[in-house]
């Protein structure tokens, strides 16, 4: 475009004139102090008697101890300082709304959606200027003497999630809790009566507070269901949903409480912890009336019906209640004829799914939280709820890898519009890390997009100061402990460590408290957080140490005392800086505190030494015992095994983990004689064949390892699930394959085991070996050739060296791995003359999937030399797909097979194509006699 020069003088003088009137506009920062003098006032509007008031002294404590200038509240601004305002008139348009602006040169306002909008905005703007509030007796305060913020400042927020709950000894100081802008319990009645907050209504109240059996079932045992196992006997726990008079009462007593609490918004119909619905033919015909589009059918469809009765009910007398069910995890079909009245929101509890994953990666969670998210209107606020799960009841204190795993977990609510989370947490002040499980939890429901790990470092440094890169060490080696090995399970009640932490996981822990502890000697409140931060490694070593001791003699270490680390333990625990903090349970009926470690000492303190007195064993069918449903089957060609045939409706018991009713299993033994003693750590294979009838059943079965905890020979647990493989199934694919649940430590009543999957119909899960492998012939085979039965390694280093493939390191496990990032990439290794023959082979993978639940994340080959003459590509007598999930980033084995291997071969790892990984990992590769497969053999 052609301009004239003159035109170009008038653009250019308009240009410079709009440029020095954009510097001269650019306002002035707003000083709040300097020189150690503040240059403004504090007005709390409408007075200082209230909420705002309290807001306000809240910012003149903290305003006082960054800039060490005296604020002051008072009634109105004051000639010569710049006002603050406390609770502005404001119009907020989302709940808890908080908004900081400077409003002019002489006045900011802080203001929100009510006192507790307005309360965090105070507290928003406190972290802007560096505080962070790390505990309830800890928060690290700047000091910034010049304190000022730009004369632009402007900032409104508001949370995601309006219900955000944690139940918990840090969480039930209400002062605290508003800080971290968490709603709880009020240890404080006049900061609930002031404050208010969005509260959920998700108890467990029919039958326990509604219809209450003790108050009617003798009179009128018909409201109450009939209890599955065709006996028609009646139970309290649950209504017969199709019985009106029933109804009329729960109408009745709804309408009481209503009347009575006028304030309410809403009323839950939560089930309790009952193990069934009703059974009537009536109540029966719901689950018929809405089947799943797989034809299955769940009698779960009750709750909704309960709650869709009362909702309509009370839609015009209260329009403004919403009456609420509780799913425990159970499946809701997916039926479209399903709805819920506009009044009618549902609250999900998944407790029994992996802790040391999001909770994307629950499986099930698909057809229960997600259904319940489906079925829920749009409209805000009328988001399902979570009755949430962030510890380990077993045990508060132990180390336990569930900590990251949160930024995961509040995306994926987030991506389903979950309008709320209540979440038991530790219920102690001493738990792991607890402290900041509690403020990653906060910062996550009110922004689920934060970073967690920025996060994280964010609260260690400023929190531990000298001692935060030992800490941060710390809850790095978790993270990787927790992706150390896929299927590895971290369920709610565990008390052992042994499934998870490795001998030099626990010496590391150790080392790293100590370092913690020296790094921060001269600082007195950061030392007391640090030693309460240690009862982690205290107790974890108390149990471990029978472990620790042989290893210790090797490293020239000595450890504490059995009698010493009780010590310990104790003046950590009785510390009066935590007992102010109530209550102080350490665990929900466990055994991981001194008066457990305490029952070890019945033996000698000995070291407590695994090896393997076999190279490998193998169950064959005849070992298998299992639950009423196991039959004992033959194939044609002779091949023996058992076999589960489930239905997913109309069984007597629920087939969903239940070993005496739909289980296939073995029993490890020890024995005196080491032929026969099968104790030990062993890599955990099953020989299985699924009939899924879906082409992607994420969880056809389930192949998993309970285990006691027993420490120095003492029981002090009974059986606990401590691996567990959701088992993928594919329609048409109905031959038997090989899978490895990795490597376990297996002791006796150690119980292996296939149960079936409950997510889609299955025809059947048939089971013809299990066998485990010692360590030594997968990780070091020139160690272990028993005559007969040979084994080979394959190593990163030995693979083909290719464009795309990096080879990297695990510094702290200490192996080498190949790594492709591009989908056109692939890790392969050549098959050379030393490596021919008959082999089952092994790969040890990883998939940085890019999804959750992806069944086809990488795909795992053998490619012959032969070339076919119609194609003329070179033939692939086996592939198999490999599983990944997305936050699930694990190593595990794959088997392709028993093969034929002749040199030129091609065994090869290569990324999924439908969702594209962000990385595939090959680690190593075996090569196995298929002899340790068929029989138990001696080394």
């Amino acid at each position: 475009m052609n301009i004239n020069r003159s035109a170009r003088s008038i653009l250019l003088l308009s240009s410079l004139f709009l440029g020095a009137a954009g510097l001269q506009a650019a306002p002035q920062p707003f000083v709040l102090a300097a020189d150690g003098r503040a240059k403004a006032v504090v007005v709390a509007y409408g007075g200082d008697t209230n909420g705002i008031g309290y807001a306000a002294a809240e910012l003149v404590k903290y305003l006082g101890k960054i800039s060490g200038a005296t604020f002051m509240v008072v009634d109105k601004p004051v000639p010569g300082y710049k006002t603050l305002l406390v609770g502005a008139p404001y119009k907020a348009s989302r709940q808890e709304e908080l908004s900081v602006r400077v409003a002019n040169e002489n006045e900011m306002h802080f203001t929100g959606d009510g006192p507790r909008g307005t309360l965090y905005a105070v507290y928003d703007f406190l972290e802007s200027l560096g505080v962070l509030f790390s505990a309830n007796d800890y928060e690290n305060v700047p000091s910034i003497r010049a304190l000022s913020v730009p004369g632009d400042y402007s900032k409104v927020d508001a949370p995601f999630m309006t219900y955000r709950d944690g139940w918990g000894a840090i969480s039930f100081d209400t002062p605290y809790a508003l800080k971290i802008r968490l709603q709880t319990v009020s240890s404080k009645p006049w900061l609930g009566k002031w404050f208010g907050g969005t509260t959920a209504d998700i108890g467990q109240t029919l039958t326990g507070k509604w219809l209450s059996p003790r108050k009617y079932f003798k009179d009128h045992p018909e409201w109450y269901a009939i209890i599955p196992g065709g006996k028609n006997e009646r139970g309290g726990l649950w209504p017969c949903v199709s019985n009106n008079q029933m109804y009329e009462q729960l109408f009745r007593e709804i309408e009481a409480e209503l009347k009575a609490r006028p304030e309410l918004k809403e009323i839950s119909l939560g089930m309790t912890d009952t193990p069934y619905f009703c059974n009537c033919a009536d109540c029966m015909k719901l689950a018929a009336q809405f089947p799943d589009p797989d034809g299955a059918e769940t009698v779960d469809v009750q709750m909704i019906e309960v709650c869709n009765r009362v909702g309509r009910h009370f839609a015009k007398s209260h329009p403004g209640v919403r009456f609420n069910f509780l799913n425990y995890g159970g499946r809701f079909p997916g039926n479209e004829n399903i709805k819920l009245e506009p009044n009618v929101g549902g609250c999900a509890a998944e407790l029994w799914r992996n802790h040391g994953l999001s909770a994307d990666n629950n499986e099930r969670s698909s057809f229960a939280l997600q259904r319940v998210a489906k079925y829920s209107h749009k409209t805000p606020g009328m988001g399902p709820y979570i009755w949430e799960y962030y510890c380990n009841f077993a045990s508060y204190l132990i180390p336990y890898p569930n900590l990251y795993t949160y930024g995961q977990t509040a995306k994926y609510y987030k991506s389903i519009n979950v309008s709320g989370c209540g979440a038991q947490m530790q219920l102690c002040i001493d738990g792991d890390m607890a402290s900041l499980h509690f403020w990653l939890y906060a910062k996550l429901l009110w922004n689920p997009d934060a970073d967690v790990k920025e996060l994280v470092r964010t609260y260690i440094g400023k929190t531990y100061g000298a001692a935060a890169p030992f800490i941060q060490e710390y809850v790095d080696l978790l993270e990787h402990v927790r992706l150390r090995q896929r299927y590895t399970w971290y369920g709610a009640y565990v008390d052992s460590t042994e499934h998870y932490l490795t001998t030099e996981d626990c010496f590391r822990i150790l080392d790293l408290f100590q370092k913690a502890q020296h790094a921060v000697g001269g600082d007195p409140d950061r030392r007391r957080l640090v030693k309460r931060a240690k009862l982690a490694a205290v107790t974890m070593t108390m149990f471990r140490r029978y472990d620790m001791l042989d290893p210790a003699i090797l490293r020239h270490r000595r450890l504490p005392s059995r009698e010493q680390l009780t010590a310990e333990f104790n003046e950590i625990r009785n510390d009066s800086s935590q007992t102010v903090f109530p209550p102080r349970d350490h665990c929900e009926n466990g055994s991981a505190d001194a008066n457990g470690f305490r029952r070890t000492f019945a033996n000698p303190d000995v070291p407590t030494i695994w090896t393997n007195r076999l190279a490998s064993i193998a169950v064959p069918p005849a070992k298998m015992d299992g639950g009423k449903k196991m039959t004992a089957q033959k194939d044609p060609d002779g091949t023996e095994y058992r076999q589960l045939k489930v239905k997913l409706a109309g069984e007597p018991e629920g087939a969903w983990m239940n070993p005496g009713y739909a289980e296939i299993g073995y029993t490890v033994h020890t024995n005196a004689n080491p032929a026969l003693d099968e104790s030990g750590e062993w890599y955990v294979f099953a020989d299985m064949r699924l009939g899924a009838t879906v082409e992607d059943d994420k969880a056809a079965a389930y192949f998993g390892h309970y285990q006691p905890w027993i420490v120095n020979g003492v029981v002090l647990r009974g059986l606990m699930e401590t691996a567990d493989m959701p088992v993928p199934g594919h329609k048409g694919d109905r031959g038997w394959q090989t899978l490895c649940l990795g490597k376990r430590r297996l002791v006796e009543k150690s119980r292996i085991w296939v149960m079936p999957g409950v997510l889609h119909p299955t025809d059947f899960a048939d089971v013809r070996s299990f066998t485990f492998l010692a360590p030594r012939i997968l990780e070091n085979p020139k160690a272990a050739k028993p005559e007969g039965a040979p084994a080979r390694v394959i190593e990163a280093q030995a693979f083909d060296k290719a464009e795309g493939v990096q080879v990297l390191r695990d510094d702290i496990d200490r192996f080498d791995y190949a790594r492709v990032t591009n989908i056109a990439d692939k890790v392969e290794y050549t098959v050379r003359k030393e490596d021919a023959g008959e082999w089952h082979v092994l790969l040890t993978v990883r998939s940085g999937a890019s999804v959750v639940l992806d069944s086809y994340a990488a795909t795992g080959s053998i490619e012959t030399s032969e070339v076919c003459t119609a194609c003329q590509e070179r033939q692939v007598p086996v592939r198999r797909p490999v599983s990944g999930s997305f936050d699930d980033e694990a190593w595990q084995v794959v088997s392709l097979g028993v093969q034929t291997l002749e040199p030129g071969m091609k065994i090869r790892l290569e990324p999924g194509t439908n969702n594209v990984p962000r990385f595939t990992d090959l680690r190593r590769v075996n090569l196995v006699s298929p002899e340790y497969f068929r029989k138990s053999v001696a080394w």
